[in-house]
């Protein structure tokens, strides 16, 4: 084109942290009581589209003092994402570790489902550069559909990208379905090509530690909440998913 010039922006530095006793990695022994973690593969998977190159800090066990030590590490980071233990169990210390840590809360549980625990917070050092932490639940769909509504379109109004929220649009249902809650429900699903353009159609999906029903998605149907059947052919909000 001619230009001698050109503004970019750097891919931004990522840290990943997943909490919990109960987690082992992928060819490790397992027992009764424990989970894989899933998770850190799954997060930065979705990182690679931004240029991103993400740093695993391994598995922080439900202890003060090493989640402390971890979180520090994290914070050199642009980005910093934490998976599970930002419920209100007994062992979810992790917004507190954070607040020591000089993190500032800007928010902590949201009305969606799944992904209600979810916490964001910002930490500023002296030089002025700040760390975007997001407290991600455990549960990997729920962490899956907060990285889609929260963390992607953070990372894209931090490339400096014009459009930086999820795509919705209105499809029809395939099939009758049931929906029930007091927030609105984003529902791993299926659209699908007709003769007349495209419908969508619900997985089968047995909640937010199915980890099985996202792989035969590629969209979320957002049902407000409120209880309510739908028949086919009803028109319905979906999020078009970039997994």
């Amino acid at each position: 084109m001619g230009y001698a010039d050109a503004t970019v922006t750097a891919p931004p530095t990522v840290s990943i942290l997943e909490t919990g006793d109960e987690l082992v990695h992928a060819g490790d022994p397992i027992a009764e009581v424990h989970i894989r973690n899933s998770n850190a593969p799954m997060f930065a998977a979705h990182f690679q589209p931004s240029g991103a190159r993400p740093r695993d800090l391994g598995i922080g066990r439900d202890q003060l003092e090493e989640l402390r030590e971890k979180v520090n590490e994290g914070l050199n980071a642009c980005f910093f994402l934490l998976s599970g233990g930002v419920s209100a169990g007994e062992k979810d210390f992790v917004p507190q570790v954070l607040s020591e840590s000089g993190v500032k809360e800007i928010f902590h549980k949201v009305c969606v489902k799944p992904g209600k625990p979810i916490w964001f917070g910002v930490r500023e050092n002296i030089e002025g550069k700040r760390t975007y932490v997001f407290g991600l639940p455990g549960n990997p769909v729920s962490s899956m559909l907060c990285f889609e509504l929260f963390v992607r379109p953070a990372i894209r109004q931090y490339l400096g990208q014009a459009s930086v929220m999820p795509e919705m649009v209105s499809l029809p249902l395939t099939k009758a379905h049931v929906a029930a809650g007091d927030r609105p429900t984003y529902y791993p699903s299926h659209i699908i090509p007709q003769p007349e353009g495209f419908a969508v159609e619900p997985v089968d999906w047995k909640g937010s530690s199915d980890l099985l029903a996202p792989t035969r998605a590629n969209a979320w149907i957002m049902f407000p909440a409120g209880n309510r059947e739908y028949v086919p052919g009803d028109l319905v909000e979906v999020l078009m998913s970039e997994w």
